[in-house]
C-alpha cells in the first residue's frame, strides 16, 4: 500500500469535509477496519441508521479510488472517506489484514458454505431470487442449452429503481447494477 500524507487527503476534498472527517476519526466513528489485498474497507458511524460503507483502492502512486455509501460524493472525497484515510495515517495497525474473499470461501466445506448462504439469505431475504438465476458460465444441468431469461434482468433493474427510497440507496442500486452487468458478460 502506498504511503499517503494529510496533504494527499486534503487535495482530494475541501477543508470543511477534511475538518468533519477529522472529527469523525477522533471520536472513534471508524469501525470494522480491514485491509484486503492492499485495499481498505471500513464502516463509519454517522447520521444514517447504519454505518456508511467506505472502500479505498491504492496504486503504486497513492490513492487510486474511493467510494462511500453516502450521498456526498460530488466534489471530491466525503467526510467518511477522509475519516478512514486519517485513521489509516494515525493507526494503520487498526486495519486487520484479511484474505481475499475467494480464498476464504475456497477454504470452507460445502456444509459451511451452505450454512453461510442460508445465514446471508436470512439477513437479506431479497437475495433469495438469486437461487433461481443461472450463474455466468454455468448451466443448471449438464448438457443444458438454457438461454438467459431477459425478463429476470429487466425485473431486477425495475425492482432496484422502484426500491430506491432512502438516503444512501443509490449506492446499493449502483452496486446491484454493476453485479448485473458482470452476470451478463
Amino acid at each position: 500500500m502506498a504511503k499517503i500524507t494529510e496533504s494527499d487527503i486534503l487535495e482530494r476534498t475541501d477543508e470543511g469535509r477534511f475538518k468533519r472527517g477529522r472529527e469523525y476519526q477522533r471520536k472513534g466513528a471508524v469501525k470494522d477496519r480491514v485491509s484486503r489485498e492492499g485495499n481498505l474497507e471500513a464502516g463509519v458511524e454517522g447520521s444514517y441508521r447504519q454505518p456508511y460503507r467506505v472502500s479505498v483502492s491504492f496504486s503504486d502512486d497513492g490513492i487510486k479510488s474511493t467510494s462511500c455509501s453516502c450521498l456526498d460524493d460530488y466534489y471530491g472525497d466525503c467526510k467518511h472517506v477522509v475519516a478512514v484515510l486519517l485513521d489509516l495515517l494515525d493507526n494503520d495497525d487498526a486495519f486487520k489484514e484479511v484474505e481475499p474473499v475467494g480464498k476464504t470461501l475456497e477454504g470452507r466445506s460445502k456444509e459451511e458454505l451452505t450454512l453461510l448462504i442460508q445465514e446471508m439469505l436470512e439477513r437479506e431475504p431479497s437475495l433469495k431470487r438469486l437461487l433461481d438465476e443461472p450463474l455466468p458460465g454455468f448451466s443448471r444441468s449438464k448438457g443444458s442449452t438454457e438461454t438467459v431469461d431477459r425478463t429476470l434482468y429487466r425485473q431486477d433493474v425495475r425492482n432496484m429503481i422502484e426500491g430506491y427510497n432512502e438516503r444512501g440507496d443509490e449506492w446499493h442500486v449502483s452496486s446491484s447494477l454493476q453485479s448485473l452487468v458482470k452476470k451478463g458478460r
